[in-house]
Order: structure tokens, then C-alpha cells, then sequence
């Protein structure tokens, strides 16, 4: 995956994501949180694989997403 604000490579860490190096603080985004590139199967702000439920998205993390400011994970 990649940050749609840097273009660095990211990754899933924890409930967050880093880039390829570790760093979890993306310089160009005014939120200093990476985002990834909308893929249409992983949530851009945890990068956790989704599934659909339902009316529902839902990851391993399950229905709420701990890194998204909306609380919901977000695939577009």
C-alpha cells in the first residue's frame, strides 16, 4: 500500500500505519497520520483487509476503526 499524502510504501502497525522504515508520522498530512490509496479491499486509515457484513464493513479489528476520526473504516 501507499500513502496517498507521502507516496511512501505503508503498512499496518497495530492500529496504525507506518511506512516501510518505521515511521508512523506522515510530514504531508495536516493530520500527521498516513492514509493509504483507496484500493476497494483495505481500510485506508488502519490497512486492515475488509469484509462486508451486511450493510456493514468490518476488518479483524472488528465493526469500529480505532485509527479512522469517524470511528468507521472507510474503503471508497
Amino acid at each position: 500500500m501507499k500513502c496517498r499524502f507521502c507516496e511512501q510504501d505503508i503498512k499496518p502497525v497495530g492500529h496504525n500505519l507506518a511506512s516501510a522504515t518505521g515511521d508512523m508520522v506522515c510530514t504531508r498530512n495536516p493530520t500527521k497520520k498516513h492514509v493509504a490509496v483507496y484500493d476497494g479491499v483495505h481500510c485506508i486509515h488502519c490497512g486492515r483487509q475488509v469484509s462486508i457484513l451486511g450493510d456493514r464493513i468490518v476488518t479483524s479489528a472488528g465493526i469500529s476503526c480505532p485509527a479512522s476520526p469517524s470511528g468507521r473504516h472507510v474503503v471508497k
